[in-house]
């Protein structure tokens, strides 16, 4: 899994994966996973992915396509170049952006819109909620 999500449910797909293949990388070019998760949430993936022997490559991203089962990566800070073999399969969890599709009808309309939460930019529950709670005491 190349992750640019960077939030729970990529890695609760590689633990899903990780009941299906007998390996499974997570690949990011960050120097950490989880990052967009709290502290405690982050831990706890860690541990989870490192119980299950999930492999983690920090500040790695892939060069291209699998080609002949093979995967090329460098290394986002010195071009060191490396290949995982035998790629069964690849996934890529893109960056989120925010869902606000609603909010150009609705102010064509007349409508006032106020945008939080994942309208805003896509991130946390706990993050939505507090914006929305603080929305709703401004109106």
């Amino acid at each position: 899994i190349f992750d640019m999500d960077h939030t729970e449910a990529t890695y609760a797909a590689a633990e899903w994966l990780h009941e299906r293949y007998a390996r499974v990388v997570v690949m990011t070019p960050r120097d950490t996973i989880a990052s967009a998760t709290a502290m405690v949430t982050r831990q706890a993936i860690l541990r989870r992915l490192h119980q299950k022997h999930i492999s983690i490559m920090t500040v790695s991203e892939p060069t291209g396509d699998v080609v002949n089962k093979q995967l090329r990566y460098i290394n986002v800070y010195n071009g060191d170049a490396g290949m995982i073999e035998n790629v069964e399969f690849f996934a890529y969890a893109t960056p989120r952006i925010p869902n606000d599709e609603l909010a150009g009808p609705l102010r064509a309309a007349g409508v006032a819109v106020h945008v939080v939460g994942d309208a805003l930019n896509a991130r946390g529950l706990m993050a939505a909620i507090a914006e929305g709670h603080t929305a709703g005491n401004e109106l």
